[in-house]
């Protein structure tokens, strides 16, 4: 899962996805109202493999601006 601030403060955390570990790629989105300012241990988010190896190729950060 994502673990990022959110709006109130708060440490929360996005929906869990499993990993079948298959050795296979897989594509996640996460979609988050948080709060980018690096209060998170100087993180503005962090992911959290429930202490499973993970390997990360890539990730892209898209703000959404109404």
């Amino acid at each position: 899962w994502l673990e990022y601030q959110d709006k109130k403060g708060s440490i929360a955390k996005s929906p869990y996805r499993k990993n079948n570990n298959d050795n296979k790629w897989k594509t996640v989105t996460f979609t988050i109202d948080g709060n980018f300012k690096n209060d998170l241990n100087e993180m503005d988010f962090r992911i959290n493999a429930n202490n499973q190896p993970l390997t990360v190729s890539f990730v892209r950060v898209i703000r959404n601006i109404e």
